[in-house]
């Protein structure tokens, strides 16, 4: 039989109570306002849902949807300058 022991502070008491069914779980007390820790700015907050499923998929996808969005990526992304300074050289090597 399990049961929990509540530790009050300000009393310096403890009391010992049986758990119902037995079952254990942690139990952490929170107060609101006080102690809260939470970040200003959340990342994921920030994220379209778009690049949430991307980074989901990086993280926790198969090799398969991984490749796939890569190349997804790739299609999708936009000029980039280096690309041109290489076609230009390229281009007047040929003429």
């Amino acid at each position: 039989m399990y049961a929990i022991g509540i530790l009050g502070k300000e009393a310096q008491s403890l009391k010992i109570v049986p758990i119902a069914g037995n079952k254990i779980s942690r139990l952490e007390p929170k107060v609101r306002g006080v102690g809260d820790n939470e970040p200003a700015n959340s990342t994921l907050e920030e994220m379209t849902p778009q690049q949430k499923l991307a980074e989901t998929t990086a993280i926790w996808g198969i090799k398969r949807d991984i490749e796939k969005a890569k190349k997804k990526l790739a299609l999708k992304q936009d000029e980039d300058p280096d690309t041109h300074i290489n076609l230009d050289v390229k281009m007047k090597m040929l003429v």
